[in-house]
């Protein structure tokens, strides 16, 4: 049975991500059999995830990634190294997902909203108590990836 994975990336996040994240992401698609990924690909930290995502697809054969774009305006920000990545990374993805959302100033909570409608589990990197909330509504499953702990809450261990 496929089980689908979104990455949500916390808004107030700006920092890089740690390579224990990676590894640790690892477990959760072996853990958890993950088959399909929706990852979003408007900041610079979600197209790090997506890379590394890319590279398990050699590892995992049945990996399948979408990659889910909320807005081309976030690329008139990147430099053109970055701009030439995200278009190289878009094309190992399985998929894209260009949204439009209903009001433009509703672009990226449209995207969180759409990635979290997909998906069995959602990975919340970082915090947003938002979306926490919306997650519980909805009856997610969440694991939310703490930088300061170097961790996913609850513990892999835990959740298994």
């Amino acid at each position: 049975m496929k089980k689908t994975c979104s990455i949500i990336v916390a808004d107030n996040y700006q920092g890089r991500i740690n390579p224990i994240f990676f590894s640790q992401l690892s477990s959760v698609i072996e853990s958890f059999g993950i088959s399909d990924f929706f990852i979003g690909t408007d900041k610079l930290i979600e197209l790090s995830i997506l890379s590394y995502l890319v590279r398990e697809k050699e590892k995992f054969a049945n990996l399948n990634i979408t990659a889910v774009i909320a807005s081309e305006r976030s690329l008139v920000n990147w430099d053109e190294s970055q701009r030439d990545c995200f278009f190289t990374l878009i094309t190992h993805c399985d998929r894209e997902l260009l949204l439009v959302p209903p009001i433009e100033a509703l672009t990226f909570l449209h995207k969180e909203l759409v990635m979290i409608d997909v998906a069995d589990l959602i990975i919340l990197a970082g915090v947003d108590n938002e979306l926490t909330h919306i997650l519980k509504k909805k009856g997610k499953r969440l694991l939310r990836y703490s930088f300061e702990e170097e961790s996913f809450i609850p513990s892999l261990s835990v959740v298994n």
